[in-house]
């Protein structure tokens, strides 16, 4: 979502491309990241780790869903807009000229709304605290070789969905997307009950006695 905002944008019909400077979207979509990321690092002295992911996995799930059920009802988002060779300029706009949408101005605010919020809770836990997670769950004597091991895992992942994201798009619409996008969002939190310690204040002792089954 955050690399391929303007081409998101773009494959939601005419009436929202016309109403909702993709921009402007964008910048407001950066600049959240920035206050988001300065916020959870703050909350991050002061609250639990599980307590943010909850509320960034709950909150990421409810805008994801909500963004979903709001695109089906707009007609015209053309999958193979995306692909569109950028330079090509007059397609594009010919593409977006020839959609139709029958949703609303509020309606159209309305899903930037719910897109930036999903960004804004993603920003609060999920895309800050797992890199913190690495060095506080790994033992001492481990920690250089599987913690740089971890981000090299996450990152050829990351790269992987960066990829197939474009064909996704093109083989279905992207509501169906963003009910993906929902449904990840809930099996993390998930994820996390059952299986992420806390690690906020405790020794690494504390948490590694959580991998061993001690209390």
């Amino acid at each position: 979502l955050i690399f391929y905002t303007l081409n998101i944008f773009r494959n939601l019909g005419s009436e929202f491309a016309s109403q909702v400077d993709e921009n402007l979207a964008s910048l407001l979509l950066g600049s959240i990241r920035l206050v988001m990321a300065i916020v959870a690092a703050m909350l991050s002295q002061k609250c639990n780790r599980k307590t943010l992911l909850y509320t960034s996995t709950i909150g990421m799930s409810l805008f994801a869903f909500i963004s979903a059920f709001k695109m089906m009802s707009i007609d015209g988002s053309g999958h193979a807009l995306f692909l569109k060779n950028a330079s090509n300029q007059s397609e594009i706009i010919s593409l977006i000229e020839n959609s139709s949408s029958s949703s609303s101005s509020f309606g159209n605010y309305f899903l930037l709304i719910c897109i930036l919020s999903y960004i804004l809770f993603a920003s609060l836990g999920l895309l800050i605290i797992p890199w913190t997670c690495i060095a506080e769950l790994f033992p001492i004597q481990y920690k250089a070789k599987y913690g740089g091991l971890t981000v090299a895992i996450a990152y050829i992942l990351m790269s992987i969905v960066l990829r197939i994201f474009p064909f996704m798009l093109d083989s279905m619409t992207i509501s169906i997307i963003f009910l993906i996008f929902g449904i990840a969002s809930m099996a993390c939190g998930i994820f996390i009950h059952f299986f992420l310690p806390e690690t906020h204040r405790r020794t690494f002792g504390e948490i590694e006695n959580f991998f061993l089954g001690k209390k």
